[in-house]
């Protein structure tokens, strides 16, 4: 990944990602993409909150 940060007029971190590469990030976070990219959501409990919270801490071990 490769990222750039831009600060005017409002600041905005710029990524750029390689094949297989993802990014994670909160509802709202994300303001435009490219064609080539492919959002997806996951509305369970790998949200905000201690439940997803939880959910990732299990992922991980």
């Amino acid at each position: 990944m490769q990222f750039e940060v831009k600060n005017a007029p409002l600041p905005v971190l710029i990524c750029k990602l390689e094949a297989g590469e993802s990014v994670e990030c909160q509802k709202g976070a994300m303001s435009w993409m490219t064609a080539s990219m492919k959002m997806e959501t996951n509305l369970g409990s790998g949200g905000a909150g201690l439940l997803g919270l939880l959910e990732k801490w299990q992922r991980a071990l």
